[in-house]
């Protein structure tokens, strides 16, 4: 089970019991994958749109403090400006929520992308099953030739 957070909302993942399948439960387990694809690639969608924001956010925040501190009456150079602003407790935590997102999206991909696999695996099982109760199963290929 895994928690994420997305656009504020808070998720638990079973993930790991949703992708395992089962030669006794393939008809159920070939019913609901397009769903939980589906679940979970939407979940990729929006953990993207919510990284674009906070990095976006993150960067307003950086120019903010950027140019206040330019704004000062002693002249700094460009290292020591980006050495004052990597300390400034605002923008370390900025970038703290900022790959938290990041992490968030890779996990969610890594998910929509095991769904994908989980697919395959699907079908191939469910013919291997099919070929094992009735081995003179064929195509005729005369018919698809045509």
């Amino acid at each position: 089970m895994i928690k994420l957070i997305v656009n504020n909302e808070e998720y638990e993942c079973n993930y790991k019991k949703e992708l395992q399948c089962d030669e006794a439960t393939i008809n159920e387990d070939l019913k609901r994958q397009p769903s939980l694809f589906a679940f979970y690639a939407v979940l990729v969608e929006k953990a993207d749109a919510d990284y674009r924001n906070e990095k976006v956010t993150f960067a307003i925040l950086e120019a903010t403090i950027a140019g206040e501190l330019r704004n000062t009456e002693t002249k700094l150079t460009e290292k020591k400006l980006e050495s004052i602003i990597v300390l400034n407790e605002s923008y370390q935590k900025g970038l703290i929520g900022v790959n938290k997102k990041r992490e968030n999206l890779g996990v969610l991909k890594a998910i929509a992308n095991s769904f994908m696999q989980r697919k395959d695996m699907l079908i191939t099982l469910a013919s291997m099953m099919r070929v094992q109760c009735d081995p003179d199963i064929h195509l005729n290929k005369q018919k698809f030739n045509n």
